[in-house]
Order: C-alpha cells, then sequence, then structure tokens
C-alpha cells in the first residue's frame, strides 16, 4: 500500500531507470522479448514521476501492467527515474523489492544524444557546443538544459541516491558500450540475474529511440504542437484511439522525421570542458563498482 491508502498490487520485479539516453529502449525491447517477460506498450513508465503524479494514476497504471503479468515477471522502463529522487522514493514505496537496472554511456556522448532528442522533438536550439559553453558557465541558474545535459550525467551521484533506497543486490550497472560491442553477454547476464532462462534469444543487433537529428527542424515543430496537451486534435484523436494505438502512430510521425547521421559540429571543441565537468563524479562512479569505466579506459589506452 501506498501513502494515502492507495491499493496497489504485488508491485513491480524490476525496473529500467536509466541512464536517460544509455539505451534503455533497447534493454528494455531485449528483455521484453522474453516470453517469461510482461510490459507497458507506452515508451515510459511514467507513473512515479512528479510531473502530473496522482496516487490514483500511479495505482491504475501498476495494476495495468502487473494484473497483465501472468505470472510473468513484470518489467518497466523509465530513463529519468535514475535522477528524480521524488520518482525513486514513490517506486520504492510501491514496490519495496523491485529489482533496478541502470545502463550508462559515455556522459559527453550521452550530453550530445539528449541534445540531439530534443532538436528531434522540436525544440529550437544553437548549436551544442554554444549551449554547452552557456550551462556550464550558468549552472547555478535554473535552466531545464543544465539538468538535461549536464546533471543527468552525473551517475556517480545518481547511484549513490538510488543506493540509499535499495538494496545493492537488487541494483545491476550496465554499460551501454559493452552491450553494443557485444549484447550476448550482458543480455545473458541480466535474464540470470532476473531468474529467466538465459536459453531465449532476442534480436540483439536491433537498435531502438537511437539518438538522431530531426531531417527538417520545422516539421519537428509541428509535430511537438500537434503533440500538445492542449492541442485540442489530440484530445480528440485519444477519445478515438485506444492509448498504445494512439503512442504508435505518433512515434511513427517522429521517426520519419529522424535523421541518424551524426551532422554536427566537430566534437573536439567541447569535449575537454565536458570531460572536466564529470570527472570528479565519474571517479566516485569508478570507485563505486570497483572497476573502470568504458569510456576512461579507451582514453587511457595507449
Amino acid at each position: 500500500m501506498i501513502p494515502g491508502g492507495t491499493p496497489t498490487s504485488r508491485g513491480l520485479d524490476c525496473m529500467i531507470v536509466g541512464g536517460h539516453k544509455c539505451g534503455t529502449s533497447s534493454l528494455k525491447e531485449y528483455l521484453s522479448a522474453h516470453p517469461g517477460v510482461a510490459t507497458h506498450p507506452q515508451l515510459e513508465f511514467t507513473a512515479f514521476s512528479r510531473k502530473g503524479h496522482s496516487e490514483a494514476g500511479e495505482a491504475e497504471q501498476l495494476e495495468r501492467l502487473t494484473g497483465a503479468g501472468g505470472g510473468r515477471l513484470t518489467l518497466a522502463k523509465h530513463a529519468g527515474v535514475y535522477a528524480e529522487p521524488f520518482a525513486l522514493d514513490r517506486l520504492r514505496l510501491a514496490s519495496p523489492g523491485c529489482k533496478l537496472l541502470l545502463i550508462l554511456r559515455d556522459p559527453v556522448a550521452r550530453a550530445r544524444s539528449a541534445f540531439r532528442m530534443e532538436s528531434l522533438k522540436g525544440v529550437k536550439q544553437e548549436p551544442f557546443g554554444e549551449v554547452m559553453s552557456r550551462v556550464i558557465e550558468r549552472q547555478g541558474q535554473k535552466d531545464w538544459r543544465a539538468h538535461v545535459y549536464l546533471q543527468m550525467g552525473l551517475y556517480g551521484k545518481w547511484l549513490e541516491e538510488i543506493l540509499t533506497r535499495f538494496d545493492e543486490d537488487n541494483v545491476k550497472v550496465l554499460f551501454l558500450e559493452e552491450l553494443k560491442a557485444d549484447p550476448e553477454p550482458s543480455y545473458r547476464e541480466c535474464c540470470q540475474w532476473l531468474g529467466l532462462d538465459p536459453a531465449f534469444s532476442p534480436d540483439l543487433e536491433a537498435r531502438h529511440n537511437v539518438g538522431a537529428d530531426p531531417r527538417s527542424a520545422l516539421l519537428a515543430r509541428a509535430l511537438k504542437r500537434l503533440q500538445s496537451e492542449r492541442n485540442p486534435l489530440k484530445r480528440a484523436t485519444r477519445r478515438l484511439l485506444p492509448e498504445s494505438a494512439y503512442l504508435r502512430i505518433a512515434e511513427m510521425a517522429r521517426n520519419a522525421n529522424r535523421d541518424e547521421r551524426d551532422g554536427g559540429e566537430d566534437p573536439t571543441a567541447i569535449d575537454e570542458r565536458l570531460r572536466e565537468y564529470f570527472e570528479e563524479d565519474g571517479e566516485l562512479l569508478s570507485r563505486r563498482l570497483g572497476r573502470d569505466l568504458p569510456w576512461r579506459a579507451v582514453r587511457s589506452a595507449p
């Protein structure tokens, strides 16, 4: 039971909690292909997030997923939960025995991918280097870009937040670099950790929700307006179509405008400043995990 007396089901068995733009969608697709797993149709399971949160809505989403599980392992995914203490608290209260999967990548590459995603979503932005320089210089000021592009890459900090709420044995950290280089060992390791038969093999070559630029910035902004909750056309469409169908149509429209080629600026100009920003937190994460980080190992190799 969560605070306020709202009854819940047995709770989630596992949740992919992040990191943001670190391969969470691909990891969800790989694991949810397993016949022993039940998951949700939408890209993100937002039941625990502060934005628009209500206990009734949280309980309804949980009941919908766990009720459809049929004895299978229930898996949810929300890439931003790891950097949202409120959501971590709600998850712990609703599903105290939940196992957490935290997948990470080079924080500089993650920042670039997040920047591209926001452009694809229709956000008008200056070039990446200019935006990063500005948010680094104005860290004390309130700016959503500082959180999304910089602070969400402070993995050591956020892992500490997770471990104050969940038992260390119920938290598993993966790395996108290792999953991409050789996906099968990471997938099988996850299956064994979750108690799933590791003999089942999904398509581990497929990539999902990959960072991309918009083919047309004007079209991206038009789609953003169409998907606004204030848009009467969106409200009417959602009354006529099941939620899963509406979500598929919205995703298809955005995918049609995707350009996965990296046509951005030379990365060397801003990368050094970003690596300095993430250095101390990277040391914290490395010590906590007792291992070197894949992106740091690559840079230090002769």
